[in-house]
């Protein structure tokens, strides 16, 4: 099992299945990256407008209390234990150490059941799946966006193409991508992930309330500068 897997990760513990595992788990798993994606989209919009004071400064402050909610916690947790095993390392074609892909096999077995769940079989079923393993395989996809392609396809389609599984596939891999930028790496834990948002909106929130601060003073500085002086009529000699 570990001849295909990079010299680092050999000798490590390997994940472990998820308890109670089910088909509609995997759902659950992308429900809970679409939440985390949520979550960090508006931490980037908030950090980014946040000079626009007071109104983001007191909304980055609600965020803040809630990425250091348990329930973030608990959301990250289970969406790293689930990730862990939905984007295992044994999935992979490795070359140098670093992921090309998943195996040939793991797209054989996902393509065959795909075909064989279409109401509307190819004419030349002997040609047209191992023809289309070799094209996915190809595009050298990420293990989830693989799986969500897959049920994306199979919920939708009557008849199938290698084009439209091509362009569902390259729709997916730019939804994944976009979630692995909010949930950071797979060897990033929940707590350091939830420590850079933290930290990511404690620095934004200290510059802005050092910004106003200045914005203030500076104004100060200029009323009493500009107040106008008080002129008096000369006094006229008695005569």
């Amino acid at each position: 099992m570990t001849k295909n897997l990079p010299p680092a990760v050999i000798g490590k513990t390997l994940p472990t299945k998820p308890k109670n595992f089910s088909y509609v788990q995997f759902d659950d798993f992308v429900a809970l990256a679409d939440k985390l994606l949520a979550l960090y989209q508006e931490i980037e919009k908030t950090c980014f407008f946040i000079r626009d004071y007071p109104h983001h400064v007191e909304q980055a402050k609600k965020l803040l209390d809630g990425v250091n909610s348990s329930q973030t916690l608990d959301i990250f947790l289970q969406f790293k234990q689930w990730q862990a095993w939905y984007d295992r390392d044994e999935l992979y074609d490795f070359t140098g150490g670093k992921r090309m892909g998943v195996k040939h096999s793991v797209v054989s077995q996902q393509i065959s059941v795909l075909t064989g769940s279409i109401q509307n079989k190819p004419a030349v079923p002997q040609i047209f799946g191992p023809a289309m393993v070799d094209d996915v395989y190809a595009a050298r996809p990420n293990a989830c966006a693989l799986e969500s392609a897959y049920r994306e396809a199979r919920r939708t389609f009557i008849h199938i193409s290698i084009a439209e599984v091509l362009a569902i596939l390259k729709k997916q891999e730019s939804l994944w991508a976009k979630r692995r930028q909010a949930v950071l790496d797979n060897d990033v834990n929940a707590y350091t992930a939830i420590a850079k948002w933290v930290s990511r909106l404690e620095h934004s929130i200290e510059n802005a309330d050092a910004d106003m601060k200045r914005v203030k003073e500076n104004q100060a500085h200029s009323t009493q500068t500009n107040r106008p002086m008080l002129v008096t009529a000369p006094r006229r000699e008695r005569q």
